[in-house]
């Protein structure tokens, strides 16, 4: 596997499709990303692939985060409406039911069409 350098900022997003890109070149059956805060607990990858195991025609499998009875998210109110907002934005575009589009752990299918 080769790794790039980027010359310049040029974003989260392009660093991680260079790097899903550059992950591709070794034919793995599944690859994906994780934040690096461990937001979603690393124990969560077994039961995504499970997710893939159980649906085969599924070509990838995201994270959403919640807030669950007895936890307490701390964010300030602009940026939790902005989120949500976007994030409602973007599944009405995609037309996917996603709740949290920007959770950070997301596993794909490895196929042609991921490229």
């Amino acid at each position: 596997m080769s790794f790039q350098s980027l010359t310049r900022n040029s974003g989260k997003a392009e660093a991680v499709r260079l790097g899903l890109l550059s992950a591709l070149d070794a034919s793995p059956d599944f690859l994906g990303f994780w934040d690096a805060d461990l937001a979603t607990p690393l124990e969560a990858v077994e039961d995504m692939l499970e997710v893939f195991d159980r649906r085969p025609c599924l070509e990838w499998v995201i994270g959403s985060r919640f807030r669950g009875l007895g936890r307490r998210i701390e964010r300030h109110a602009p940026r939790h409406y902005m989120g949500r907002v976007f994030a409602t934005v973007a599944s009405n575009l995609l037309r996917i039911p996603v709740y949290d589009t920007q959770c950070g752990a997301k596993i794909f299918r490895a196929t042609p069409q991921l490229r």
